[in-house]
């Protein structure tokens, strides 16, 4: 699979996503922000910015292993 390829699928499965949720994995698994900075940015707490990213990764997870981006378990 090429870079253009997992990005699109990436820009996929964020898009199944809400936009608070969106915004926050750009900015700290994409532009490298800290938890503390994402939420100073998005006037969130940290633990919230935390929590909503937890409660994503395994959403995102599954949704790149079905496009075949990662492997599964």
């Amino acid at each position: 699979m090429s870079r253009q390829e997992v990005a699109q699928a990436i820009d996929a499965c964020l898009e199944r996503t809400n936009a608070i949720v969106r915004e926050l994995a750009l900015l700290v698994w994409v532009e490298g922000h800290t938890f503390t900075e994402a939420a100073e940015i998005t006037g969130m707490s940290e633990d919230a910015v935390r929590k909503r990213l937890c409660r994503a990764r395994p959403l995102l997870q599954r949704c790149l292993t079905q496009r075949g981006v990662v492997g599964g378990r």
